[in-house]
């Protein structure tokens, strides 16, 4: 009796076995198809987005600066020419998930996709 239940075990593993060796060509088909599409928003989020992710950070803090913020009695809108003139108290940083390039954007949409990080736009 104990002999026949692991015959049969072994049966039923290799049907499985046999029927995921056999879908194997359908899931490389399906993740081709998810590749181009990843590459075609990838190369969209270049197109619309390059270069739109860099932002002024305090260089004491560490924190990002809002759109306008108080310098000198005046209220300033923060773009590059003013974090770079002012560049002893604050830094112009690209993050690190942007759409620089469709690599980086390929990245990007991963992490959009699963949840594992927030991209911040700056104004």
């Amino acid at each position: 009796m104990h002999l026949m239940l692991n015959k049969r075990v072994l049966s039923v593993l290799q049907i499985v076995v046999n029927a995921l060796a056999s879908a194997i060509p359908s899931i490389f088909n399906v993740l081709l198809v998810c590749i181009v599409f990843w590459m075609i928003f990838s190369i969209m989020g270049v197109q619309l987005m390059k270069g739109r992710f860099f932002a002024c950070y305090d260089r004491a803090s560490g924190e990002r600066l809002e759109c306008e913020i108080e310098f000198n009695n005046a209220t300033v809108k923060v773009n590059k020419d003013f974090c770079e003139n002012n560049s002893n108290v604050y830094r112009w940083t690209n993050q690190k998930v942007n759409f620089d390039n469709v690599l980086i954007g390929y990245l990007a949409l991963f992490q959009v996709v699963s949840n594992t990080f927030m991209i911040i736009i700056s104004c």
